[in-house]
């Protein structure tokens, strides 16, 4: 994963309940913008460590899905047992 411009990592992750049946590519692009201050997830199926840090120091962290609700396993990393909340909202 590397940096495309101040703050803008761009990553790619697996869907794990993907099979060859599927519509879609079983490769979900994902990306984080941080201003320093506060991120923003953009379908984050996974997040890289280097990013989970990063986000775990931010408020707020926004996440924004394509699907009804937010990734499970992203938001319970992103909480890491801290009373902090994730704000998500379907685009």
């Amino acid at each position: 994963m590397r940096e495309l411009g101040a703050g803008v990592w761009p990553w790619h992750a697996s869907r794990p309940e993907w099979t060859a049946a599927e519509r879609w590519p079983q490769e979900v692009s994902s990306y984080a913008v941080d201003d320093g201050e506060r991120s923003l997830l953009f379908d984050p199926l996974s997040v890289p460590d280097r990013l989970l840090a990063l986000a775990r120091g931010r408020e707020p962290v926004i996440v924004l899905t394509a699907l009804p609700t937010p990734f499970p396993a992203v938001s319970e990393s992103l909480l890491g047992g801290a009373n902090r909340s994730i704000r998500s909202c379907r685009v």
